[in-house]
């Protein structure tokens, strides 16, 4: 074999275990969002309006903040060849003035240790381990974005002069 074909074998292999990678990082993004739904207990494919119109899911994993989020399937997520993938995952609030979309920038990266997370206003390269992320264990993780959640809409939180 010549070197030009040994170095093309060698970035076959290079490739190959980029794609994984990728792949990997997004199944975890996935995992997150599916986990978050059984979490706060939502039925996972859809919640209906007051006439009964299915409208789809309440927590939802694309890109794009407020009305700008686009919904994505976890393996089709926009992702850097280094693995690093930046998404949102959006939380669908119901109210009585209307729904508002709460939706949560996130950054998530393979490091040698598993995974590292970090959610905008909410954490900070959490460590998420290989063990955590097979078994889909990221309750610290929810705990803090339902905390998140709840102090953005804190009714205390609004001052009412009357």
């Amino acid at each position: 074999m010549g070197i030009a074909q040994e170095i093309d074998q060698q970035y076959s292999a290079f490739e190959t275990k980029i794609l994984a990678r990728q792949m990997a990082v997004r199944k975890v993004a996935g995992d997150i969002k599916d986990g978050l739904v059984k979490y706060v207990g939502l039925n996972p494919n859809a919640w209906f309006d007051d006439n009964g119109k299915r409208k789809g899911a309440r927590i939802d994993i694309g890109v794009g903040q407020g009305a700008d989020f686009k919904s994505h399937a976890w393996t089709m997520l926009p992702i850097g060849r280094d693995g690093s993938l930046k998404f949102a995952i959006s939380y669908r609030l119901l109210g009585q003035l209307g729904d508002y979309n709460l939706t949560f920038d996130c950054s998530l990266k393979s490091v040698s240790s598993g995974y590292e997370i970090s959610i905008d206003k909410v954490v900070d390269g959490l460590s998420i381990s290989k063990a955590e992320a097979a078994q889909s264990n990221f309750d610290s993780l929810f705990a803090a974005m339902i905390g998140a959640i709840k102090s953005k809409i804190d009714p205390d939180s609004v001052i009412v002069h009357s």
